[in-house]
């Protein structure tokens, strides 16, 4: 990649997971509190 992008910055899979986990944790509070502000009851079902 150095050679294509002499920018690249070359990153660990133990920060790109950190990050995502981050990133995720992140979302999933944001989107809990969105839920608990709506009015009325919600229902999430999954079916295989």
């Amino acid at each position: 990649m150095s050679i294509a992008s002499p920018n690249f910055k070359n990153t660990s899979r133990y920060t790109a997971a950190r990050d995502v986990l981050m990133y995720y944790a992140k979302e999933r509070d944001h989107v809990k509190k969105k839920l608990a502000k709506a009015p009325g009851l919600i229902s999430l079902t999954s079916d295989n």
